[in-house]
This record gives C-alpha cells, structure tokens and sequence, in this order.
C-alpha cells in the first residue's frame, strides 16, 4: 500500500482527527503512569478486534524498564494523511508519523514514529483498527 503525501486541503478527512487522538494517547508514556494505563488510554479509541490485537508491554518489563528507570516518552506534532489505500463508507488508511523521544536515567534517545492503520467507521465513531503494511 503506498502512501501519498499529506494533503493540502484545509478540510480533514474525520478519520485522520480519530487517528491522531488515538496516536497521542499511544505514542507517549510515563513512568508515573499505573501499568496498563497507556494501552487503556489507547483502546478507547479502537475497534474491539484492534483493542485485542494490541500487545501490551509485559508487567515485569514495565517495572524493570520503564518505572526502574523512570523513562518517559513524547512525541512531536502528528502528521496523518489518508494513504492510497481502499476507500470506502465505512473503512480508510491512514498514515501516521511522528518524533518520540524517550528519557531516563539512563539519558535520551530520539527515534522515529510510524504506524499505518486502517480506519473503520463503527456507530458513527471513526476507530483505529488493523495495523497494515505502509510505505
């Protein structure tokens, strides 16, 4: 599935606001946060089938590295533009990128963020499903 280049309309598809608020609750985390809490955050905004799909960060893993090492991660502005991929009433794919960037003590690492992700259209909500292949 190929991905063209953000578009320059003013007017924003309502998939890509939905896939932004979803990328914002997912991409970053705190160390501070109870364990679960991002993966929470994030299936809010999924489908029921995504939500299940998620693999979420492991307990032990969670205290070891994140908590032990009081790592926190943000990410830049969101670019999400819709891809080439099938549209259609109820499903669109979305494109979404940004800067993460992690500290902790053991210092501060910057690293790209992608996700591409079908968009479905559930009850009148536009909710982040199946991860796809971009690019």
């Amino acid at each position: 599935m190929g991905t063209s280049a953000p578009p320059s309309s003013t007017s924003e598809h309502p998939a890509v606001s939905a896939a932004r608020e979803w990328a914002t609750r997912w991409c970053g985390w705190s160390w501070k946060d109870p364990f679960g809490a991002r993966e929470a955050r994030a299936r809010e905004l999924m489908t029921a089938e995504a939500g299940r799909a998620l693999v979420p960060t492991a307990a032990d893993t969670w205290q070891r590295d994140v908590v032990g090492t009081h790592e926190s991660a943000t990410c830049s502005t969101f670019s999400v533009w819709l891809t080439d991929g099938p549209r259609g009433d109820a499903h669109v794919y979305v494109a979404i990128t940004a800067k993460r960037v992690v500290l902790s003590d053991d210092g501060l690492v910057s690293s790209p963020f992608r996700d591409d992700r079908r968009m479905s259209l559930v009850d009148g909500r536009w909710l982040v499903d199946a991860a796809v292949a971009g690019g």
